[in-house]
């Protein structure tokens, strides 16, 4: 006999799901497949400009997903995220030169920036 193998668990979602997403419906579903108009309504949304709440599962990822040109989502921005942005203030550590800085060669001239925005050549 065979040793049973354990079952396969679901890869969860990296957001906390007791955290609610919130969504709102900012276009109209008239004009679009019914399966969209289905999909909204299954987040809960019937009217414009509606806003709910729902877990965030990824079983709700995937809806907000297929008609996300219809909505907007809302997500709770994270208690880690906001500390670690808090904490790193310093100016002077590692930023990313401006778009001036950028475009100076190593010669220390510094381009001008085409009329027509096209490529160089």
């Amino acid at each position: 006999m065979a040793a049973e193998r354990p079952k396969r668990q679901r890869a969860r979602s990296p957001k906390s799901e007791d955290a609610p997403l919130r969504i709102t419906l900012v276009h109209s579903t008239i004009g679009h497949k019914a399966a969209a108009g289905g999909t909204v309504r299954a987040l809960g949304l019937h009217r414009l400009h509606q806003t709910v709440e729902i877990a965030d599962t990824p079983v709700n990822r995937g809806m907000l997903r297929r008609v996300a040109f219809l909505l907007e989502v809302h997500e709770p921005e994270r208690r880690g995220a906001a500390r670690r942005a808090a904490g790193s203030a310093n100016p002077s550590s590692a930023e990313a030169p401006s778009a001036a800085e950028a475009s100076v060669d190593p010669a220390g001239t510094q381009e001008a920036p085409s009329a027509q925005g096209g490529t160089k050549g």
